[in-house]
């Protein structure tokens, strides 16, 4: 079982990284933020209430595009508060990290030479590696 505790590990250092604990901070001030809170509420509402109308048999199209138009106002408006603009930052970075470690596995599931850089040579040998040249 020592790839489980590896993977332990792998996740205790992910929750101590600074993009984590920076992503953690921005989702609970996004939460703590009434005016992000009630817009992203009334957003919800307005989606679904947008999509029971769209999956009607005999739709109302001008319901449909007043909620579409409401809809497209909220999404903006919580987008353009600074607390979210953050927010989107900081799950982007955590997201880079995810993916730069997840990539970093894949390397080393496949079938080239492994290096300590983290890149995987194709068959063709080093000539061919971004990590080596």
């Amino acid at each position: 079982m020592e790839v489980i505790e590896l993977a332990k590990k792998l996740g205790e250092a992910l929750v101590a990284s600074e993009e984590y604990k920076t992503f953690e901070q921005a989702k609970e001030l996004c939460k703590e933020t009434d005016a992000i809170r009630i817009k992203i509420n009334q957003f919800n509402v307005q989606r679904e209430l947008l999509d029971t109308e769209s999956e009607k048999e005999e739709k109302d199209t001008m319901l449909i595009d007043a909620l579409s138009a409401q809809v497209k106002l909220l999404y903006d408006e919580i987008n353009s508060d600074p607390i979210m603009k953050e927010y989107n930052k900081a799950e982007e970075q955590f997201n880079l990290l995810i993916q730069a470690v997840n990539m970093t596995i894949a390397s080393y599931l496949g079938t080239g030479e492994q290096h300590e850089h983290g890149a995987s040579c194709s068959s063709g040998g080093c000539s061919s590696c971004s990590g080596c040249h």
